[in-house]
């Protein structure tokens, strides 16, 4: 069991700047929307699941909008 006193306490800054450092390195250039959401989890705005239905809806609203002008419809 991990003594809890002995994990180090991050500031949100540190937290983020931990997650966006780790995605560079990855080749993973996080979007603002990813440290958006990073920081609603870190403030206990929301959850990793609310953030999964959040994408998928967003995903969902994009691939049911209508295409611009002259591009030709999604399956």
């Amino acid at each position: 069991m991990v003594d809890e006193r002995s994990v180090p306490a991050y500031t949100e800054a540190q937290a983020i700047a931990g997650m966006i450092a780790g995605h560079r390195m990855a080749g993973m250039e996080p979007t603002p929307g990813d440290v958006a959401a990073a920081q609603r989890g870190f403030r206990g705005e929301s959850t990793a699941e609310d953030e999964r239905v959040r994408v998928l809806a967003e995903i969902t609203a994009s691939r049911s909008a209508a295409p611009p002008d002259g591009q030709p419809l999604r399956d």
